[in-house]
């Protein structure tokens, strides 16, 4: 069992932790790992900001208005020819 983790293995976990994604053994070494390392602490910390104003934003609001069929139809085309195109 490893009791310790690198930066790099913390970045990896901090995203997953406020997600909930994190096993108990997992949470713990990044709890440790944050407690001493200042700079994952400072990510840590703007990442659950971040995700805290944007759960509090409104949900957008958008037109009910759609695009024509002919305007669909030439986005349709435009893409078929993009994936034939090398």
């Amino acid at each position: 069992m490893r009791w310790s983790m690198s930066c790099e293995d913390a970045g990896e976990l901090i995203s997953a932790r406020l997600d909930l994604e994190l096993s108990w053994h997992q949470r713990w070494l990044l709890r440790f790992h944050l407690s001493m390392c200042k700079k994952c602490a400072a990510v840590a910390q703007q990442l659950r900001a971040l995700r805290d104003t944007l759960l509090g934003m409104p949900e957008p609001e958008l037109p009910d208005e759609r695009l024509s069929e002919s305007a669909q139809a030439q986005i349709k085309t435009a893409l078929r020819q993009a994936r034939t195109k090398p």
